[in-house]
Formats: structure tokens, sequence, C-alpha cells
């Protein structure tokens, strides 16, 4: 048995009924004619299986070791989560197209390995296509920056 696993599970069940039971305040209707609280419910019902059928594996598993493997490439893993994090707290200050180049240029850098040129070249690519996807094709108000940009 995983306890942590099944606890998680249980919290998780919980949310999940808390969901149906907020959804039908709302009314359910019927497939054919839905009420607001039908997708709400049916999200909440997901999340009650998932969760049980999670219980039940965390319950016939056996407990793994409490020692932390990151395996092969596990500073990579740390390394990408500390890049992301970085790059979520600048947002709002830096801007996107500042914080997306930087991203870009962290990440090709320091995970891939590649050079200079290629990392800012492929960041500047990277950075101009999301943000003509974002601001034009979603018309997504983007975080300008201290520089307008």
């Amino acid at each position: 048995m995983v306890p942590g696993g099944v606890a998680f599970a249980v919290v998780w069940s919980a949310i999940g009924l808390a969901v149906c039971a907020g959804a039908t305040t709302y009314g359910l209707g019927s497939l054919g004619q839905p009420q607001p609280g039908l997708f709400p419910f049916v999200v909440g019902a997901g999340i009650v299986l998932l969760a049980t059928s999670e219980a039940i594996a965390c319950w016939r598993a056996h407990a793994p070791s409490t020692r932390l493997r990151l395996g092969e490439h596990g500073s990579a893993v740390i390394v990408a989560l500390a890049i992301l994090c970085l790059y979520a707290l600048a947002f709002e200050r830096l801007g996107f197209a500042v914080c997306t180049l930087l991203l870009f240029v962290a990440l090709f850098r320091a995970l891939a390995g590649r050079g200079w040129r290629f990392s800012v070249a492929a960041g500047l690519l990277a950075t101009v296509v999301f943000y003509v996807a974002f601001e034009y094709g979603l018309k997504v108000n983007l975080p300008r920056g201290p520089w307008g940009f």
C-alpha cells in the first residue's frame, strides 16, 4: 500500500464530490437538453472515477523506496523547472517578448547544449511566432514590459 497515494486520491475524490454537489444546484437537465450544471457534474464524476481508480492502484501497490531518484536526466529537470519558475516570476515585469526570448535562449543553451548563435536565433524566431500567434491570431493582450514590447 502507498499511503500518500491513497490520501491523495481521497482528497481528489472529495473535490470531485464537491464539484458534483455544486453542479446539481444549477440543474442537470438531460443530454438532449442540458442545463448549466451538466458539464461540471460530468467533470466532477470523472474526477471521482479517476481518483477512485488511483486509490485502488495505490492500495494494491507496494510502497516505493523513500529515496528520491532523479535518474540520468535529473539535473536537467531541475534546471528546466528553475528556468520556468524564473520565467513565471519575471513575465509581468519584463513582458512577454523579453521573457520568452530569454526562456528559449536559456533552454537551448542549458538543456540542448546549443551555441549562442543558434540559441538566440531560434529564440527570436520562436518568440516572434508565439507573439504573432497570441497577439494577432488569438487576440490575446500580452504583457508589454517596461520597454513597450
